[in-house]
């Protein structure tokens, strides 16, 4: 337990200095765990901030996820979805290579979409044990050009399976067709069997170490990750 709340004072503390910092955050909210979290803790914070609803590509019942949450939380900001702001057929479909379709479809359609809103922040979910081009980012920084706030850094895959243990309605019930990380459609698969209850699935993973967080993404995905960041991806 002190565990976790020292994880939330830190996150917490991360926010209360972006409303200091920062007049109108872009929260991004995918629907995954982290971004479900992140939501939930960036309500007890966040009087007004704009939130992007979804992945550029959502994976069916994902905008349906969000959009309860966000009623559940009692949450007035104001709501976009990524998707209205990408081309109607994912380009990696359509023979661009993957890192293409990132750049374009996250990158460049999420900083135009915080530039059109007037958001002088973006607030992300990312943690530094997630991925390892990700594990030496800051809490607030800037780079290229876009002031960044990561308030998950610190929380473990476990610190965060412990809060769904706490608050299993929050899970996204796409986690029980068998899914460890969500993202687009075109690059997210189901990696462990499907499981009846949340509680069911927190168990699954802990029981089977070598189940890997994003085993379900696209390999040449996760390859390019590095100089997807360099072109400013988060």
């Amino acid at each position: 337990m002190g565990r976790g709340i020292s994880h939330w004072r830190v996150s917490l503390a991360v926010l209360e200095s972006a409303k200091r910092l920062f007049d109108r955050p872009l929260i991004c909210f995918s629907g995954g765990k982290d971004s479900t979290l992140l939501v939930y803790l960036a309500s007890k914070v966040l009087d007004e901030a704009v939130v992007l609803i979804g992945s550029p590509y959502p994976l069916p019942g994902e905008l349906e996820h969000c959009y309860r949450v966000l009623k559940e939380l009692g949450v007035d900001w104001k709501a976009v979805e990524y998707r209205r702001h990408v081309p109607s057929s994912p380009p990696v479909e359509n023979g661009s290579s993957v890192e293409e379709c990132c750049h374009r479809c996250k990158t460049e359609a999420l900083l135009k979409i915080a530039k059109e809103r007037g958001c002088d922040c973006v607030v992300v979910g990312v943690r530094w044990d997630e991925h390892p081009d990700r594990s030496g980012d800051c809490y607030i920084y800037e780079r290229a050009g876009v002031w960044r706030v990561e308030p998950l850094l610190h929380w473990s895959w476990k610190d965060v399976l412990s809060f769904y243990k706490q608050h299993p309605g929050l899970l996204n019930p796409l986690y029980l067709e068998g899914y460890t990380s969500l993202g687009c459609w075109p690059c997210t698969a189901p990696n462990i069997p499907p499981q009846e209850s949340v509680e069911a699935h927190i168990d699954y993973i802990l029981k089977h170490p070598e189940v890997r967080e994003r085993g379900g993404r696209r390999i040449d995905k996760e390859e390019v990750m590095g100089h997807l960041r360099k072109l400013g991806y988060f």
